[in-house]
């Protein structure tokens, strides 16, 4: 069954702004607690060269492998942001050092030997941390350990679960997150019979396992569940599995294995409509697929095209990594930004920011102090936060942020719906602070 997509539903699009980019608030709607009063954020002004002993960040980063794009772009964004927090004063009057980035070769046992050489060698105060979910699980004991602050960016729902600890902090999406976003409006509008094929390790799995609840809520069916090994050369094995008579297909793929998953699919003649979230095609040139993907919708958690988040905000953010209004390097218009993911680790420097300065951090020693403010901090949209309000959980440490639901046009992923951050929000799971 398909629907319309702008057909008007029950609480999923209650406050989304359809096919614009207009603000929405951090209101919270429905969450039990009293959150504290967002600080707005100031307009910086020219201040004094920083001095001091530096504070020391380090990136664990894919520079190699199957996801060696994000690493590339987290490196510019993490560069952006710690040359705007230096030449504007520093923290806390401090200099920033960036120490990295080490490449994890998209192997958890290297990402894990990385964290703790940058931890144990390099004295860094905090990392910036992997997309890989399985290298980002193996490092959040390490974090602990050694007493060091962690912002991974992999998505598995058990990073900020089961797997976290209280010096694990989450800016970015998750899946169940990005399921809660998207999950009504495609069942509701693209079918009820699905097939879910997903690369075999955590953040797969993750999809897999989020989504088929989200189907069977709605009194839907998952028909086959597909895992593709991460080392898998030919997919055809995997996606002549898709049963015919499924409505849709939900992929979570990354990289080489989403042009080859999309080039496999329409090889066999599979028919049923698509959806993704973002991570299967960010990084990925849509215009040469479009053949394949025209119409297919994605959700975004951040708008790659400039149009679908037209800020002052986004504008410097994009400049200062050298990014063009379509999402393309400048200079080199084949390299495509990963948009939905680069912009969590340049706000998290100044989240960092804003937290060390409102707690007084001066060293490790002071941790638990940057913790207790770390937990429950709010943002709202504006220099350094182009991406827009943030609210971060202090029970489990994961932020909730808006997202977008995108549809490809003429190859373009164009912007059609805005979800604010109430959308997504779940009951956590484990609470760290009482841990």
């Amino acid at each position: 069954m398909r629907g319309q997509w702008d057909i008007t539903r029950r609480d999923f699009l209650k406050g989304v702004a359809v096919g614009s980019s207009i603000l929405v608030g951090s209101s919270l709607l429905g969450c039990a607690e009293k959150k504290p009063e967002e600080t707005p954020t100031a307009t910086p002004t020219k201040e004094e060269k920083p001095s001091g002993k530096p504070i020391r960040i380090g990136g664990q980063f894919e520079m190699t492998g199957l996801l060696a794009t994000y690493g590339y772009w987290y490196d510019k964004a993490v560069k952006a942001a710690i040359n705007k927090v230096n030449s504007e004063g520093g923290i806390a009057g401090r200099p920033v050092e960036y120490v990295g980035p080490e490449d994890t070769q998209t192997k958890a046992d290297v990402g894990a030997e990385k964290m703790k050489k940058l931890v144990l060698e390099d004295n860094v105060d905090f990392v910036l941390g992997s997309v890989h979910s399985g290298i980002c699980i193996a490092s959040a004991p390490i974090a602990e350990q050694f007493n060091t602050l962690y912002f991974p960016t992999g998505m598995s729902h058990s990073i900020t679960a089961s797997k976290g600890n209280r010096h694990v902090f989450r800016l970015i999406t998750e899946v169940r997150l990005q399921v809660e976003a998207a999950g009504d409006w495609v069942l509701e509008n693209i079918g009820k019979k699905w097939a879910i094929a997903y690369l075999d390790y955590a953040w797969g799995q993750s999809h897999d396992k989020w989504f088929t609840k989200k189907v069977e809520e709605h009194g839907g069916e998952v028909a086959a569940h597909i895992p593709i090994p991460l080392d898998a050369k030919d997919l055809v094995p995997y996606v002549s599995k898709i049963p015919d008579n499924v409505e849709a297909v939900y992929y979570a793929t990354l990289g080489s294995k989403t042009i080859g998953f999309l080039n496999t699919y329409r090889d066999l003649g599979k028919e049923a409509e698509l959806f993704s979230v973002i991570c299967a095609n960010d990084g990925i040139d849509t215009e040469p697929l479009k053949d394949i993907i025209e119409g297919q919708w994605m959700l975004e958690y951040m708008p790659r095209r400039l149009e679908g988040l037209d800020t002052p905000y986004n504008r410097e953010f994009r400049e200062a990594c050298g990014v063009d209004p379509e999402g393309r390097e400048i200079g080199n218009p084949k390299n495509v930004i990963v948009g939905s993911h680069y912009w969590a680790h340049y706000e998290t420097v100044f989240l960092l920011k804003k937290a060390i300065e409102e707690s007084g951090w001066e060293s490790k020693d002071d941790n638990m102090a940057l913790i207790e403010t770390l937990e429950d901090m709010r943002v709202k949209e504006g220099p350094g936060f182009p991406q827009g309000p943030a609210y971060m959980r202090k029970e489990d440490h994961q932020a909730f942020v808006r997202t977008w639901m995108s549809r490809v046009e003429n190859g373009k992923l164009v912007v059609k719906k805005e979800i604010p951050l109430e959308d997504s929000i779940y009951p956590p799971e484990i609470d760290y602070t009482k841990m």
